[in-house]
C-alpha cells in the first residue's frame, strides 16, 4: 500500500488506523476516493505514458495541491462517505476472502 505513503504521515497514519478496524471495505474506498481526488486535479496532465508513472505523479501532486489531505478527520470522513455500492463491496470482499484462502492452502486461481 505504498500509494498512501506519499500523504503527510498523520494522514496515512490516520487512514491506517481506520483500515485496521474497518478492514477492507475501506480500503477499497479510499483507492476509489484517491483516484477520484487525482483525477479531478487541475492543470494535472502528466506527459508520461506509463500508467503507473502517471498515477504516482498524481499522487505526489493531489498531496501538495489539494486543502483536503492536510486534515486527516476530514479525509476519513469523506472516504466513508464515499458512495461504492455495498453490494460491489461485499462481493470484492468475499472474492478477496476466497482468495487469501485458496492460497492459504496451496490452491491456485484458474
Amino acid at each position: 500500500f505504498p500509494i498512501f505513503t506519499f500523504l503527510p504521515l498523520n494522514v496515512a497514519q490516520r487512514i491506517w488506523d481506520v483500515m485496521m478496524v474497518e478492514g477492507i471495505v475501506f480500503l477499497y474506498k479510499m483507492g476509489l476516493f484517491m483516484l477520484t481526488r487525482i483525477h479531478n486535479i487541475p492543470g494535472g496532465g502528466s506527459i508520461n505514458t506509463d500508467p503507473l508513472q502517471k498515477l504516482m505523479e498524481g499522487v505526489h501532486r493531489v498531496a501538495e495541491v489539494d486543502p483536503i489531505f492536510s486534515t486527516p478527520d476530514k479525509v476519513i470522513d469523506l472516504v466513508k462517505s464515499f458512495p461504492p455500492e455495498k453490494v460491489e463491496l461485499h462481493r470484492l470482499e468475499e472474492m478477496f476472502k476466497k482468495e487469501q484462502h485458496d492460497r492459504k492452502n496451496g490452491l491456485t486461481s484458474t
